[in-house]
Parts: structure tokens; C-alpha cells; sequence
């Protein structure tokens, strides 16, 4: 939100330097003076409140929420909350169940237990008592759309291919973001997948969460790979707080960068991935990947919760050996925030994941899939 006030302004030169000039800009409308006054308390405040960290207070001054929010210990802990007052989940007809693999507690489990096993100690672990309505497996999302460093090894990942071949549960590699120093590492990812579809005579769908990487597929000619957009090129603003925000406009996040028709012409992938957010998406034609409850909200190319971690949530940097700190710990919000941070991205839980008018909307508007994708670990 602003305030438009106009007047006359006088501009004067106090001192003259070798390489720069200090000038002082004077308004005297009232107006101005007055709204002048008002933004720099703002900035001062939000200073102070960063420093403080205080989240709560700063959600209170930058928009009219006003939660107190009990905290809790776990993530999983937040998860039971949140869920207590949500829907039990049931999918319209059409639109099939998929589980995302995004950490390697989540793929070793399914390599450990046969596929009814697993879909029983998944709806256990994070939807306790929710589950019972939802379709058996269909789909198997392996690999993190935000961190490089939680996708599985070659060995690994051809493993989860064929138990979820030899399952009936259809593959599908997600990539995440690929940063210039990893592009040998994600062109080498790309080629061990075609090398694998290729002797096993099957077609994989690989879910892109970077431009670079359909550019890679589409030059070294993979027939055997289909890129398709992931959540990243889906951008959308999308953040529990906004509801609260006196301008907020759901067309604001219903629009996606997909939707430009220049990204449609240079890029027409057959398939966008978006999440459930608390309100329904404009979507191009084709057909949609649709992942809750949580949603990205923003991500980072380094991990801010190793920077928090060490107390420096701001100065955030590269490391060359990950220790998967984001497997045991989390960055904790308030709960009536229903925000965590895991790893290098802050995530938002939708209370609407499960809606039955929500998620028949979305089905309408071209979601045939649903994909679960709690985090894993212990956290």
C-alpha cells in the first residue's frame, strides 16, 4: 500500500567534493512531511524487530495480522496442529495420488518396504487418521525441487526407478534449481536418466525446476526424457500472511509466469507443476502437477538455515560438503504463521490443501494430480 502526495521540491548543494556533490532536498508540503515521517518509523521499526527476531512483531507492523501463536517443538509437531482442524483428504475423480521423495529418510523407506507398506507408513507419519479416503499410489516424485544436495545418487536413484517401475507406480525425476557451477553436475544427472530409460525401453517424465535444464534435455535430443515445468517456473507470490494484507487481491497469485506468451512459445512443456496455495491458479492448457499442503515461498541458491544455525542468518554462504543439517533441524515460525524453514527454502503450510471445494476447483481448472510432499527427516 501507498499514499500519492505531490509538492514542490527545493534542492541545494551544501558542499562540493572531488568526487561527489552532497545536495538537500527540501518539501515543505505537510502532506509529504507527514507520510515522510510515517515510512521512516516503519523502517526503523522493522530494523529494530529484525534484530530482535521477532517474527510475530514484524508480521503485525507490515500487515493486520495480529496472531499470538503457541510454538511448538518439531515440525511434525506444527504438522499434527495444523491438520486438526483440516479437511480428511479426498481426491475428485480424475486426479490420481503421487508421493514426492524429497530427502533421503523419504526413498530409503520406500526402498525398505513393499508399495502397501510404504503408502500405509507415509498417511501414518504425516497424516495420521487422514488418509483412509485418499486412491492407492499412482505416481513417485523423486529428488527435491529446491536443493541440489537432497536428489539421490546414480546408484540410488536407478534402484527407485525400477522398484517403482516393477510396482506399477509411475517415475517421475524432479530436478531442482541448477545454479552455473553445477551444470556439469546436473548435465551429467540428465544423461545417467536417458542412459537408464534407454536400456530399460521406458520414457521419463523429468519435472525442471530451472530453464537450463529443459535447454539440456531438448539440445543433447533425450528422447527418452520429457521436461515439464516444475513449481519454481510456476512463480507465483504465495505467502500465508497475505490474506491478512488490507490490498491483498487473490488474482495477484492466481496468475503464474507460465502463463507469458513468450515463455509459452520458447518453452511449451506439456505439463506445469503449482501448489496449493488458498487459491486456484490460471493455468495454461495442458495439464497440471498439482503439490501440497506445503508451497514454496522463497529459495535460496546457498541454505539459510545453516547460515541461522551458526548465527548469521544473513550472511549466508557456499559449502562444499553438506552435512544435511535440514534432516534433524528446522527454522521454527510461530504457528498461526504456518511457515517452516527447511533447508535452503522458507515453506508455507495451506490450510485449504485438503478443501473439497478447493481441490475440486483445481481439478477443474486442469489438476489431475495431487502429490504429498511433507519433508522428511526427523524435524
Amino acid at each position: 500500500m501507498w499514499t500519492a502526495v505531490s509538492g514542490i521540491c527545493r534542492i541545494r548543494r551544501l558542499s562540493e567534493e572531488p568526487y561527489w556533490n552532497v545536495f538537500r532536498c527540501d518539501i515543505e508540503d505537510p502532506a509529504f512531511q507527514r507520510e515522510a515521517v510515517l515510512l521512516s518509523r516503519i523502517i526503523l521499526s522493522y530494523v529494530s524487530l529484525q534484530e530482535e527476531g521477532d517474527a510475530e512483531g514484524t508480521a503485525a507492523l507490515l500487515s493486520s495480522w495480529r496472531g499470538g501463536g503457541e510454538d511448538a517443538g518439531s515440525i511434525r509437531e506444527k504438522e499434527r496442529r495444523w491438520l486438526l482442524s483440516m479437511e480428511n483428504p479426498s481426491l475428485p475423480a480424475g486426479m490420481s495420488l503421487g508421493i514426492l521423495l524429497s530427502s533421503p529418510p523419504l526413498w530409503e523407506a520406500f526402498l525398505r518396504l513393499p508399495r502397501d507398506a510404504f503408502e500405509k507408513w507415509y498417511l501414518d507419519s504425516f497424516l495420521r487418521g487422514k488418509g483412509e479416503k485418499l486412491p492407492g499410489l499412482s505416481y513417485l516424485c523423486i529428488g527435491n525441487p529446491f536443493c541440489t544436495h537432497l536428489y539421490p545418487d546414480e546408484e540410488v536413484t536407478e534402484q527407485l526407478l525400477q522398484k517403482a517401475v516393477s510396482e506399477d507406480i509411475t517415475p517421475v525425476v524432479v530436478l531442482p534449481p541448477m545454479r552455473e557451477e553445477v551444470t556439469d553436475l546436473a548435465a551429467a544427472r540428465l544423461h545417467f536418466l536417458a542412459s537408464s530409460c534407454r536400456k530399460a525401453g521406458i520414457t521419463l517424465e523429468v519435472e525442471c525446476n530451472d530453464i537450463g535444464e529443459a535447454d539440456l534435455i531438448r539440445e543433447e535430443r533425450e528422447d527418452h526424457l520429457v521436461p515439464t515445468a516444475g513449481v519454481l517456473l510456476a512463480k507465483r507470490r504465495k505467502d500465508p500472511r497475505q490474506f491478512f494484507l488490507p490490498s491483498f487481491d487473490a488474482a495477484h497469485v492466481a496468475t503464474a509466469s507460465v502463463n507469458d506468451p513468450v515463455f509459452l512459445k520458447h518453452f511449451p512443456f506439456s505439463r506445469t507443476a503449482v501448489e496449493t496455495c488458498g487459491v486456484v491458479p490460471v493455468l495454461p492448457k495442458e495439464r497440471a502437477t498439482l503439490y501440497g499442503p506445503f508451497y514454496e515461498m522463497s529459495v535460496s541458491g546457498l541454505c539459510p538455515l545453516l547460515a541461522a544455525e551458526s548465527g548469521k542468518r544473513g550472511a549466508q554462504r557456499k559449502i562444499a560438503s553438506c552435512p544435511m543439517d535440514c534432516l534433524h533441524n528446522a527454522f521454527l515460525y510461530p504457528d498461526e504463521e504456518h511457515m517452516a524453514g527447511i533447508g535452503n527454502a522458507i515453506l508455507g503450510f495451506s490450510e485449504t490443501a485438503f478443501s473439497k471445494t478447493m481441490l475440486e476447483a483445481l481439478a477443474e481448472a486442469g489438476c489431475d494430480r495431487f502429490v504429498l510432499n511433507f519433508p522428511g527427516g526427523s524435524i
